[in-house]
């Protein structure tokens, strides 16, 4: 029904009507995450002592002629020399993000729009509403680093070989395993996670730059429309109402299925 969109499920406070009518997002600290496991991964780092194989764990995607000259040349101590030199830098680098979990700030959306559990939970028994997203960029025209949560059934393990960061995949995959990693019990979110990190030593997670504490300002057309619970009081969905039809949302509805236990959703006024 709604393609490339991403999703946020909301109570109807304060907060939530003023990011919708505003068009922000609001960037919680790391810190601040109910679930104890969070972030939570095992260190199983062995360098080996094989020279083909610090060489290939040496080599990138963007290396230069004179840098595949010298590792073919370098003695293997240069090679562990480097090698320790690398992983530590990058140890550091990613330790930022949870180290200093004031700092890095994270904002939770999802790819999933009529999971049961998520209307349940996260609108308030149906009383809320889910707000559809088009893009991940911002003002100024920047994509938002995003990462999809992974879902699993034991922490990951950061290792030597994950740690080679040949390319940008790389570099995503290792950050997932550091900050986007859950038990599969949350699967059914279908998280997709925003990442803002002043301090990281990556373009990426270090560019988004959030105004009075946590909050980013998205383009006018990031918002396609609002899907509001079956339960929203009346005057709740008025002040709903009046947003959408000033910035020409689309207002669809969320009815629970009387034959199922699933969510339908319909497009109001269509």
């Amino acid at each position: 029904m709604f393609v490339d969109k991403i999703f946020k499920y909301r109570t109807f406070n304060e907060f939530s009507i003023t990011e919708l009518n505003n068009r922000t997002w609001w960037f919680s600290p790391a810190n601040n995450f109910n679930d104890p496991f969070e972030f939570k991964f095992v260190e199983d780092i062995c360098i080996p002592n094989n020279r083909d194989a610090l060489i290939e764990w040496l080599m990138h995607d963007n290396a230069s002629q004179s840098e595949i000259n010298y590792l073919q040349t370098a003695s293997i101590n240069e090679l562990l020399q480097g090698v320790h030199k690398l992983v530590q830098s990058t140890k550091e680098s990613h330790n930022l993000v949870l180290a200093d979990r004031v700092k890095t700030r994270i904002c939770c959306l999802s790819q999933e729009y009529k999971d049961p559990l998520m209307w349940s939970h996260y609108t308030n028994g149906m009383k809320g509403f889910v707000v559809i997203y088009n893009q991940f960029k911002t003002q100024n025209d920047e994509f938002i680093p995003s990462i999809p949560v992974d879902y699993v059934s034991e922490p990951p393990s950061i290792t030597f070989e994950s740690m080679k960061l040949g390319n940008s995949q790389d570099g995503l995959e290792l950050n997932r395993r550091l900050i986007a990693t859950k038990h599969n019990r949350w699967s059914y979110e279908k998280e997709i996670r925003f990442i803002a990190c002043p301090q990281h030593g990556h373009e990426m997670l270090s560019r988004i730059k959030l105004r009075d504490g946590g909050i980013l300002d998205l383009p006018e057309d990031s918002i396609f429309g609002v899907i509001v619970g079956e339960y929203m009081p009346i005057d709740h969905f008025k002040v709903i109402e009046t947003i959408c039809t000033a910035n020409n949302y689309k207002i669809f509805k969320a009815k629970t299925n009387s034959a199922k236990y699933e969510i339908d959703i319909c497009e109001i006024g269509s």
